[in-house]
């Protein structure tokens, strides 16, 4: 009887002495009891942060699931493309305004010559590299529109 009260008196000072004092429930807390004006600010810039997230995973699961076609110049235009999106998405994550440039450069380049070479490959090919290519294009847009927005 004595022992389980004893430990019944344990527990009861453990749980009981290790409140805190101050509740911070997340970083954001602060943020939005500090300073009103941030409240508004704030799902702004997460909101673009995720679009900006979406948008890049999107351009490599993109490059990643285009197939091979018959033509090995074409191939290999692809995979250039493919190293200049890369590129391109890690500039971005990193807020690197000239690798950005440059990456995007190298991505057009590709894609342009990757339309020239088009005429070369079958109907099909030509369908299936079309419906990639326009996505891809689409995907860049949005994330430079997205930092035109930021800036």
């Amino acid at each position: 009887m004595i022992r389980s009260y004893l430990i019944f008196l344990i527990l009861y000072l453990v749980s009981t002495s290790c409140s805190s004092e101050k509740v911070s429930l997340s970083p954001l807390y602060d943020a939005i009891i500090g300073n009103r004006s941030d409240v508004r600010a704030m799902p702004t810039d997460i909101k673009t942060k995720n679009k900006a997230v979406f948008y890049a995973s999107q351009l490599t699961t993109q490059i990643s699931t285009i197939p091979n076609f018959k033509s090995d110049v074409v191939n290999k235009e692809i995979t250039s493309l493919k190293s200049s999106i890369r590129n391109y998405v890690y500039a971005v994550q990193d807020y690197n305004l000239i690798a950005r440039r440059r990456s995007l450069r190298k991505v057009e380049n590709s894609y342009k010559k990757i339309q020239e070479l088009r005429k070369y490959l079958s109907p099909d090919e030509d369908d299936t590299i079309n419906r990639y290519l326009v996505r891809i294009k689409s995907n860049i847009s949005q994330l430079e529109s997205l930092q035109k927005t930021e800036n």
